[in-house]
């Protein structure tokens, strides 16, 4: 029985590294795709959240979770400091510039929502949701100055 138990072991042993190696190789092209700039990302996130009709299910905590999680990112990947882990009182000793400072009251107000059950009217939620958008817009990258006063996007 010792043996079969060897043998066994070996075999185990055997296939746990053919499947390791063939994960590390199937993997290795993924690094070397190109991520998406900050604001494209944030854009398809809010698509992807909107498209799942969470607030419309009445499901409001989930939505504004994942509101202040796609705007926290967002903000984080301008900015430079996590966002993503700081109270949003924290957020707001980082934050000097007129854009990012509007998403304040957002965030506090998602901060209500999310955790002193604040009811939420379906005018001010779609506010908020086109006030994110308008943010990732007034943000975003140009290529052409002009383009930014007009209000254009590239």
């Amino acid at each position: 029985w010792l043996i079969w138990g060897i043998v066994l072991l070996v075999i185990l042993l055997a296939a746990a590294a053919v499947i390791t190696a063939l994960k590390r190789w199937s993997s290795r092209g993924q690094f070397m795709q190109a991520a998406d700039p900050p604001h494209i990302l944030a854009r398809r996130e809010l698509d992807d959240l909107l498209s799942r009709q969470l607030f419309e299910k009445g499901r409001h905590k989930e939505f504004y979770f994942r509101l202040s999680e796609i705007v926290r990112r967002y903000i984080e990947s301008l900015r430079g400091f996590p966002a993503a882990e700081y109270t949003t009182e924290e957020i707001a000793h980082h934050l000097v510039k007129d854009p990012d400072r509007e998403m304040l009251a957002l965030l506090r107000h998602a901060d209500l929502v999310k955790f002193a059950d604040d009811v939420v009217s379906v005018h001010r939620n779609q506010e908020e949701i086109k006030a994110v958008f308008d943010y990732i817009e007034k943000t975003s990258p140009s290529e052409n100055p002009a383009d930014r006063s007009a209000g254009g996007v590239s």
